[in-house]
């Protein structure tokens, strides 16, 4: 995102896309889409030195993975991690991609 860009989507209305097109969809980026298609997806990072230099710091052993998706890039360090499916919904994805049901 451009830096031109982040100034006029600071407010709330660009958190929550129901509220952004109530506000009248104002120019900005509209980070609380609710979705983002997961491509190229999650990456586990083998070797991580980061990872390695946390390992180090508090004796225990520690991984990383990356999540990029059309919308961000996030790079997460964690010794253990759980997931859980909330529910079977696919309504809001299914409005913006080919229908899952």
């Amino acid at each position: 995102m451009s830096d031109e860009v982040w100034p006029i989507s600071w407010t709330d209305e660009f958190v929550d896309y129901k509220k952004w097109q109530e506000a009248g969809e104002p120019d900005g980026y509209v980070w609380g889409t609710n979705w983002s298609n997961a491509y190229p997806g999650i990456e586990v990072v083998e070797n991580s030195s980061v990872a390695t230099n946390w390992a180090k710091k508090i004796g225990k052993p520690m991984y990383e993975f990356t999540i990029e998706t059309d919308r961000f890039f996030m790079r997460l360090v964690f010794h253990s991690i759980r997931h859980r499916k909330i529910n079977e919904d696919t309504s809001t994805i299914s409005q913006v991609t080919i229908p899952l049901k």
